[in-house]
Order: structure tokens, then C-alpha cells, then sequence
């Protein structure tokens, strides 16, 4: 059973392994599982005290929002596998670590572990339950705050919600992690910091009160996070619905083409992350993608910061009438 207090999660992390293969966390068939390509994600049932407890969490955190949003299932990290068990070994020695570097314990606040959301696609948050977030391709933003992996403390769910995407039933995803964030420091926009800056640091934000974002350095990405659950979920308003409009501006302009949009992205991002927005392109190009699926993508890995400044900057160059509609 999970800790009450998900703030301090770390001295109940075993209890997450010993109950498992517990009935009541069997999966159920007969409700939506989009994790089926996993053995290491299990179907909670609705009784189950973890998924009422994630459930509560999951509509605190999008406050009036989850009126209008349908929680489609619940899923945990079983930690079944051998490689999960050791990540789990590891994710607790490294809290001890961090803990008795600042003078206290694991069980205390020394680790500074926290709830952290991450939102992606199915299939990447399939990848990070399996092999952990240390093989994600993680774009540099131009104005973002240093390179390093982003997610969001529990009251900022619709931050992460924003970088879920739509699988083939419409629904979205998104990752609940148990993060040791140590000591923190502050990040200024437009950082190229990839590390701590010195020994006495561990992880970034981009204020220290009451931050918006937790920057976990690739050196942590794989000891520094656990992923524990999925939140597969079905919101309308993300789609213009019940009066709402879609919070993240996507990357479609009438005046802009892809190639016009990734030779700008050229100039900013390294050359393997744009060498894989052309794939998704050539992918649509040949229809193998949808196009709301090739902008999810572009989105994923440019960052919506990056993509609003680049055509807002090329709003008013309008192109001629034939390159109009984008490609």
C-alpha cells in the first residue's frame, strides 16, 4: 500500500513490489489497457487502495478540469523483471546516498523525494517503464532551462498533460515518477547547463518556491527516477470541447510549410533530433502517419516554446499561394 503522504513516498517503495502479485491488482480484461506490449505495467482494479489513492491524486492536481475528464485506467510498475528489481535497488541507493550527502536519511527529507508527472506517447512511455528514461532523446530548448529531463510537480499536472499524446483510441498518458531531487538550485531560462553546477547540487527547478518544473540532469536520468504508474486517461476539453481550447499552441500555420518549419528548427536543435522530425515527415509524406500524429511528434521533441517563437517570428512572412497549405 502507498504511503498517505505522497510527499514522502521512499519508506513504502518495497511495498510497491511486495504487493505485486496481490488479486486485487490483477489485470482485468475487461476494462481499457493500452499497456499491453508490457508485462511490467499491471491493470489496477478500481477497489484497489493504490488506484483509488492515484485517482485522487490524478483530479486534486487538474482541479476543475476533472469534471470533464474520464480516468480510463490505472496501471503500476510490477518491478517483475530482473533488471526492474535492480532499478528499484538502485533508485533506494541512491536515496540513501543523497540523503547522507546532506546529512540526513532516505526516510527523512536528506533525499528530497518527490511525485513528479511525465507525459508522452504510449509507446515512449512504454520504452521508459522497460528501459528507463536513460535512452530518451532529450531536445535542447533554446529558452528552456538547461538539458536535461523536464517534469512537473503534482499541482502542475496539465503541464505534463500538455506533452501526453493521443494514441489510436484518443487517449492520452502520462507517468507518475518518484524522483530524488536532493538539493535543488535555480535554472535560468536559456541555460546550456547538463549538469550540477557544483557537488553541493543535485537536481534544478526553476524557482524554489513553489516551483513549476523539476530539471533532472542526464547524468540522474536513470538512478534519479522511478517510474511507478500510468494514468491513462480521455480529456475533451484538450480538443476544443465544453467551450475549452487546446492549451499548447501546436505547430500548424497556414503561411508555413514542414520544411520550412524544420529548416528553421535546423538552426536550433541538435542534428539527430532533427534528423528524427524528418523520418516522422517523411513517414506522413508516405502516409503511414496521421498528420495530428507527425505535430504530436514535432512537438514531443522540439518543445512548444521553441515551435511558438519560430512561427511567431514567421507570421506576417507570408509565402506564395502554392506553398501555402503545409506538406
Amino acid at each position: 500500500m502507498m504511503n498517505k503522504n505522497p510527499e514522502h513516498p521512499l519508506s513504502d517503495t518495497g511495498s510497491s513490489v511486495d504487493r505485486s502479485r496481490d488479486s486485487r491488482d490483477s489485470c482485468d480484461s475487461r476494462k481499457y489497457s493500452a499497456f499491453k506490449l508490457t508485462h511490467q505495467l499491471i491493470t489496477l482494479d478500481e477497489s484497489n487502495s493504490d488506484c483509488i489513492h492515484i485517482k485522487k491524486l490524478f483530479s486534486s492536481a487538474l482541479g476543475p478540469m476533472s469534471s470533464h475528464t474520464q480516468i480510463k485506467s490505472v496501471h503500476k510498475n510490477s518491478f517483475s523483471s530482473h533488471l526492474a528489481k535492480a532499478r528499484l535497488q538502485s533508485f533506494k541507493i541512491f536515496s540513501e546516498a543523497v540523503a547522507a550527502k546532506s546529512g540526513g536519511d532516505a526516510a527523512a527529507a536528506g533525499a528530497n523525494v518527490k511525485y513528479a508527472w511525465f507525459g508522452g506517447s504510449k509507446e515512449q512511455l512504454h520504452g521508459i517503464v522497460e528501459f528507463g528514461f536513460s535512452h530518451c532523446s532529450i531536445p535542447y530548448e533554446r529558452n528552456g532551462y538547461g538539458h536535461g529531463l523536464y517534469m512537473f510537480p503534482q499541482n502542475r499536472l496539465l503541464d505534463a498533460i500538455e506533452s501526453s499524446m493521443f494514441d489510436e483510441d484518443g487517449v492520452r498518458h502520462v507517468l507518475l515518477c518518484r524522483v530524488i531531487l536532493g538539493k535543488l538550485e535555480v535554472v535560468v531560462p536559456g541555460s546550456r547547463q547538463f549538469h550540477p553546477s557544483s557537488g553541493d547540487f543535485d537536481s534544478g527547478v526553476d524557482t524554489l518556491e513553489n516551483p513549476n518544473k523539476y530539471i533532472v540532469w542526464s547524468t540522474n536520468m536513470h538512478s534519479h527516477v522511478l517510474p511507478e504508474f500510468v494514468v491513462s486517461f480521455k480529456a475533451p476539453f484538450l480538443n476544443g470541447c465544453l467551450g475549452f481550447q487546446e492549451p499548447v499552441m501546436k505547430p500548424k500555420s497556414p503561411w508555413m510549410s514542414f520544411p520550412a518549419l524544420i529548416s528553421m528548427l535546423a538552426k536550433y536543435l541538435p542534428p539527430n533530433i532533427v534528423v528524427e522530425i524528418e523520418k516522422f515527415h517523411a513517414a506522413y509524406r508516405a502516409k503511414r502517419i496521421a498528420r495530428h500524429q507527425l505535430v504530436q511528434h514535432v512537438r514531443q521533441l522540439a518543445g512548444d516554446r521553441l515551435l511558438l517563437s519560430i512561427i511567431k517570428s514567421n507570421r506576417g512572412k507570408e509565402m506564395p499561394k502554392a506553398t501555402r497549405k503545409c506538406h
